[in-house]
């Protein structure tokens, strides 16, 4: 099963690894780099692996900051959460177009997983403010006295649509943040 995280992505790293990345034409040129932390991040593969492959893998170890958010259940389930409310289908779009439409991916490391869509800092800013609004038109929690059912759901354990709404909401605002970019990843 497929699984998809979004994270911080470092635009000024990338810059500066992309010249190098690009030119490569084996993954033993990666391997033996001047640039340690590629030659690091290179170093588990062998010549059988396409070099765009390996140039995703070495931007994601290298380009990715902060935490990661796992899209749980799935991608899917968090575009029709958003998609819930109006205020929602604005970012449901961003974060579809992120994952699914290969979004600043160039063909030097374009690959079938791992890094499938990065988003620029205007556009990390522009998914923040159409998170917020969707956060101030969610409904929020009021505090039930201490019944059996009001029990019975605080001792529920997270992870439902709600809460990865809120999970993806906090990677973008630390991106945001640290003037960031974010990427999406895929996980096969």
């Amino acid at each position: 099963m497929a699984t998809w995280f979004l994270a911080g992505f470092d635009w000024v790293r990338f810059r500066a690894l992309a010249p190098d990345l690009r030119r490569a034409e084996s993954v033993r040129e990666l391997q033996t780099s001047a640039n340690a932390q590629v030659a690091e991040a290179a170093g588990a593969f062998d010549d059988t692996v396409p070099i765009a492959q390996v140039c995703n893998v070495v931007i994601v170890e290298i380009c990715t900051v902060g935490r990661w958010v796992t899209i749980r259940p799935s991608l899917p389930g968090l575009i029709r959460e958003l998609r819930q409310r109006d205020s929602g289908e604005d970012a449901a779009d961003i974060i579809t177009d992120l994952a699914l439409s290969a979004h600043n991916i160039e063909p030097w490391f374009k690959a079938e997983a791992g890094l499938m869509g990065l988003a620029t800092r205007a556009d990390v800013q522009h998914l923040a403010s159409h998170l917020a609004a969707y956060d101030r038109d969610t409904p929020k929690a009021r505090h039930e006295t201490p019944r059996i059912v009001g029990w019975a759901r605080r001792l529920k354990p997270s992870g439902d649509s709600g809460d990865i709404v809120a999970d993806v909401a906090d990677v973008v605002a630390g991106a945001l943040r640290d003037e960031l970019g974010l990427a999406a990843i895929l996980e096969e």
